[in-house]
């Protein structure tokens, strides 16, 4: 019942060119994690983002049962406690937030907390962000069938997620035309099943750019559109499966 109105609610603000308002997670927390810039607690998911070199925004959310009615119940004490902010150069920042509000901060930003609501709330929402999170779906090797008019071309997509000395993760990833070209990835996407990327594409005495928008339709499927840029004039579609080892 809650996922038809909200549907229905988005249709109407749709219907009358409103804003559709992003739903806003009961609680998160910031730059606490060396492989995660941010974890966002909902009633029935969790998402993490990536902490990574090379592409704009990769996310994975995950079901998840977040025992919201404890974190709500501790919600407005800890806000209520927080103290003023103050500030220091430092470089590295930690930040919590309930119900959309800063409730503790350290590092540039400092906002002191000592309430047991506040500890409840830090510890809890530790627990569940540092449960161990499934594969991001977008890294591995696929085939992409994309279909040009008649014709059909089974092209390489790798994508993946390099670690080095300095433990911030790395993605790269290419796209390979067999007998023809082979193109880094840039401007990879990556949020809620969907993603997008940019190629450049070079054969036949031809030289441009194309995007790349799909979503995942399964673990090891996927499906989109790709177009040519800066124009987004359609180039064609694509199905794509996962190249299992």
């Amino acid at each position: 019942m809650k996922k038809q109105t909200n549907f229905l609610i988005t249709t109407v603000l749709i219907l009358l060119n409103l804003p559709v308002l992003a739903e806003v997670p009961i609680a998160k927390r910031e730059g606490v994690s060396s492989e995660y810039l941010s974890c966002k607690l909902y009633e029935n998911k969790r998402t993490l983002t990536l902490r990574q070199r090379g592409a704009r925004n990769i996310e994975e959310s995950e079901e998840l049962l977040v025992p919201h009615s404890i974190i709500n119940d501790h919600a407005t004490s800890a806000i209520e406690a927080r103290g003023r902010a103050s500030y220091r150069w430092l470089a590295h920042q930690e930040t919590y937030y309930v119900q959309g509000h800063k409730f503790y901060a350290t590092g540039y930003e400092n906002i002191s907390n000592s309430s047991p609501a506040s500890e409840v709330l830090i510890n809890l929402i530790n627990s569940i962000c540092d449960l161990p999170q499934r594969d991001f779906r977008i890294f591995g090797d696929f085939i992409f069938n994309l279909k040009i008019e008649d014709k059909i071309f089974k092209d390489r997509v790798k994508i993946q997620l390099l670690r080095n000395g300095d433990n911030i993760p790395k993605v790269v990833g290419s796209y390979s035309v067999p007998l023809s070209f082979s193109s880094p990835i840039s401007e990879l996407t990556y949020r809620e099943d969907s993603f997008s990327f940019k190629i450049r594409v070079k054969e036949n005495g031809q030289d441009y750019y194309a995007q790349f928008e799909g979503q995942f339709t399964g673990q090891d499927s996927l499906r989109g559109r790709a177009v040519i840029l800066p124009e987004r004039s359609f180039l064609g579609s694509f199905s794509g499966e996962r190249i299992k080892k």
